[in-house]
């Protein structure tokens, strides 16, 4: 079942930070698609709920020194 979800960030300093973060993510088993949006600390991931969860995604995003505003 595929879900979408949103999460702010801190950490992000250009626009290759935004790049690092939805490579890593789309190498994830499950993640679609991962759309990093620098200027508004955002990143909007499209995952299969059955192959892999949000706190995945999250630890993956902070195992990159980025921080995930809950």
């Amino acid at each position: 079942m595929n879900q979408t979800i949103t999460f702010s960030l801190s950490g992000l300093y250009c626009v290759s930070c935004g790049l690092n973060i939805d490579n890593t993510l789309e190498d994830l088993p499950g993640v679609s698609s991962s759309q990093t949006n620098y200027p508004k600390s955002k990143v909007k991931v499209e995952f299969d709920s059955k192959k892999t969860t949000s706190d995945k995604i999250v630890k993956t995003i902070k195992s990159l020194g980025y921080n995930v505003l809950e």
